[in-house]
């Protein structure tokens, strides 16, 4: 077999998922089974990858299901012994009980019964209701006693009770035992009898009754489940994304933890805000605590929404509101006339000079094409030859759109940009077009685009590769915080991004209508329906019409040439351009 994608072989003309069976689960597997294999019924490798995703979500489903099986058999070995259970309890017992026969009752009847089996098993329904009505009628709960500690007992309860309580609890459960021959009877005389309707599902009783001795699994869906949860619901969310959730998802789960809640389903509101307090108490800025908590809230949410959870405890949960008076709490700002003339007079600019690593010609372009476009990091790193475009009427511009698997197939695989270079766009809003300012062609953008074809790639940056996080800027951004810092430019708050914010500062001073500035940024507009297009919502024309009364600085940096050096160490460089020690 030949591994075409993680957990895809291609076998023959087919392709198949290949999972292998923990070690830990080959007891409920034969002996020679290594490993479960699906075949997925297509030569397609991306057809075999869609048709994946579902048989993947089932076999792990699967092997979660085994685990809890095991967990359960231990507990049945070492039982919780317990002398009394509430009426409520008593119901949920009867629930379950209910629910298993049920369940069993429906597989063995869509498996199939001839003739003889049906009638067999339609005496057997008829005896049983017909002996514990009797019992039922006459109060008689003694014989049906023993089915009830049975089943607590692999439910992992020991039930020992007093004499007056164990004919009340046999009486409850008598009950609950013939209502469901009935359901089973009715089944047999052709009625249409739902499990999920008559029987809906119930908790575990241990996990009610004993929960200091259940398994984490019956206590609720797992902090990983309710994450993986978020993570399929949202199409193909990027590494970066789930990086960010994840690391404030793993801290509540620490926090809970520390308070003896194992589970999600644990967490109350009033944790919450303790969480909240917490994070306060460690030092976090409050910009980074709500927005921990905002992404809290929404995993609790998915798993509220998608019937996992019982509650979002995050729901009301406050954040943290300062003073306006107790300073600038911006992450990043603009740079300034002064910090802009500084970096573009600065070697990479003045001398052709760049980056030992990765980042190459980027170093050069990446800072040129945010100060004269607000596209983001990401965005700039990304760019496919063909996304600088030409119109006859309103010039160059870069077009942006999401580029998936899905995107270039219909191109042929000469015109394919490696996968790396696919992305997903923050949101829809992103999807744009932002004009080529004239600055940059005068840089000689153009020329470096035919310097890059001719070495025969289709990409901006090749040099590029994805980091931790799959990001594409990784590399740029760690070069940038490291470069602006050597030049001269020392606050912490100033960084590659900040130019982005500096575009924005030049967007206003020539006042340009709130609603392109937020078209040529990639921002939602905030008016009607946020997920439009800016295209259908905003003329381009007349963005491009805005876009042309912006007032760019006149930067010292010479026109592009192929790199000519590394940096190594940089000399901040003097008012005129020479460099000094």
């Amino acid at each position: 077999m030949k591994k075409i994608y993680e957990y895809i072989y291609r076998h023959g003309a087919t392709h198949c998922v290949r999972m292998r069976i923990p070690k830990e689960l080959k007891w409920a597997y034969p002996e020679a089974q290594d490993e479960r294999l699906v075949n997925l019924r297509t030569g397609d490798p991306a057809e075999a990858k869609k048709r994946s995703y579902a048989v993947i979500a089932r076999i792990q489903a699967e092997f979660a299901d085994k685990r809890l099986q095991r967990e359960l058999s231990r507990a049945s070995l070492s039982p919780k012994r317990i002398g009394k259970l509430t009426d409520a309890e008593l119901a949920l017992v009867g629930g379950f009980y209910k629910r298993s026969v049920l369940q069993t009752d429906q597989a063995r009847r869509q498996a199939g019964l001839d003739d003889e089996e049906f009638d067999e098993l339609g005496r057997e329904l008829a005896s049983q209701r017909a002996e514990l009505a009797r019992l039922l009628a006459q109060g008689k709960t003694q014989p049906i006693l023993g089915v009830l500690k049975t089943v607590l007992h692999l439910c992992g309860l020991d039930f020992q009770p007093r004499a007056e309580e164990a004919s009340r609890a046999g009486f409850v459960f008598l009950r609950a035992v013939v209502d469901t021959l009935d359901k089973q009877l009715q089944r047999q005389a052709g009625g249409i009898v739902d499990t999920d309707t008559v029987a809906p599902p119930v908790a575990h009783p241990l996990a009610v009754i004993a929960p200091e001795c259940a398994p984490v699994e019956l206590l609720g869906p797992s902090w990983d489940g309710i994450f993986t949860l978020w993570c399929q619901h949202g199409e193909r969310r990027p590494k970066s994304s789930i990086t960010t959730y994840r690391t404030p998802w793993w801290a509540l789960e620490r926090f809970a933890a520390s308070k003896k809640v194992l589970h999600p389903e644990g967490v109350t509101a009033t944790m919450m805000s303790d969480f909240v307090e917490d994070m306060k108490k460690r030092g976090l800025a409050t910009a980074t605590i709500n927005e921990r908590l905002f992404k809290v809230r929404y995993i609790f949410k998915v798993g509220k929404g998608k019937h996992k959870l019982t509650h979002n405890p995050a729901a009301e949960t406050l954040g943290v509101v300062e003073s306006t008076t107790n300073g600038d709490e911006r992450a990043r700002v603009a740079l300034n006339s002064q910090d802009i003339d500084l970096l573009f007079r600065s070697p990479i600019f003045m001398e052709h000079i760049r980056s030992q690593g990765q980042t190459g010609e980027a170093s050069y372009w990446a800072p040129a094409i945010m100060l004269h476009s607000a596209m983001r990091p990401e965005e700039v790193a990304g760019l496919a030859l063909r996304d600088i475009c030409h119109d006859p009427i309103v010039g160059w511009y870069f077009d942006l759109y999401h580029r998936t698997e899905a995107s270039e197939q219909h191109l042929p695989v000469e015109e394919r940009v490696p996968d790396r270079y696919w992305r997903k766009l923050k949101n829809n809003a992103s999807i744009r077009r932002v004009p080529i300012a004239p600055a940059l062609i005068g840089l000689g953008l153009l020329r470096y685009v035919d310097w890059v074809r001719a070495q025969g790639s289709l990409v901006l940056f090749p040099t590029l590769k994805k980091d931790g996080q799959g990001k594409l800027d990784g590399a740029l951004i760690k070069f940038f915080s490291r470069y602006l810092r050597a030049i001269g430019i020392t606050d912490k708050k100033k960084t590659l991004y900040s130019l982005r914010h500096s575009m924005k500062n030049q967007m206003e001073s020539a006042k340009v209508n709130i609603r392109h500035q937020k078209r040529i940024m990639g921002h939602r507009l905030g008016e009607g329906n946020s997920e439009d297009y800016g295209d259908v919502q905003l003329p381009y024309e007349h963005t491009v019409e805005h876009f042309r009364e912006i007032k760019f600085p006149a930067i010292p940096a010479l026109p592009w040439q192929p790199g000519q050096g590394t940096v190594r160490r940089v000399k901040r460089p003097t008012k005129h351009g020479a460099t000094t020690p």
